[in-house]
């Protein structure tokens, strides 16, 4: 196969139509309300890791409702494995208000696009925690009003080696 190679305008071409899609696209993103951000951020968080349960090969099904602690839900050699995902635009808390207890088999994907939603070349963070992993992680506002896991916390070096892309602990329940 002829490898081909792009002419310097060409390129430039394709440069200038990125920049015209992401303003496009962020003009869009300033007439949403805060609430449908929040709302296309979790589609938008749900469907890409389901995207990525389907290039493992993993059966894996989205469940639906507004509030509801179980997001993806997995059925491996008759057991049932669930997850909750979480998205994040920016780089602050993902918020964890409806994480209730510890369950055997159930993990949080925490999500983060790190300010760059709209960069459809860049790839999010991602962090697979286990729930019996959560309380330990996470933070409590002094109002007691809202509660989540800091970015920045799951960030530092131990943590980022547990859970950063931690798929390989699931290969083995998968």
């Amino acid at each position: 196969m002829k490898k081909r190679i792009l002419s310097e305008k060409t390129v430039n071409q394709l440069t200038v139509d990125k920049m015209e899609q992401l303003k496009y696209l962020k003009i869009k993103n300033e007439c949403l309300t805060r609430n449908e951000k929040g709302i296309f951020t979790n589609l938008a968080t749900e469907f890409y890791i389901l995207s990525l349960f389907a290039r493992m090969g993993v059966n894996a099904h989205l469940t639906l409702g507004q509030k509801k602690s179980v997001d993806i839900v997995v059925e491996k050699n008759d057991s049932i494995i669930t997850f909750d995902v979480k998205g994040l635009r920016g780089k602050t808390l993902w918020p964890l208000d409806n994480f209730v207890k510890i369950r055997n088999n159930h993990y949080i994907i925490l999500v983060s696009f790190v300010d760059k939603i709209f960069d459809l070349s860049l790839l999010p963070e991602i962090y697979v925690v286990p729930s019996k992993d959560v309380k330990k992680l996470m933070y409590q506002n002094p109002k007691k009003s809202r509660k989540g896991i800091n970015l920045s916390l799951i960030r530092e070096e131990s943590n980022t080696l547990k859970y950063l892309n931690n798929w390989k602990f699931l290969s083995k329940q998968l």
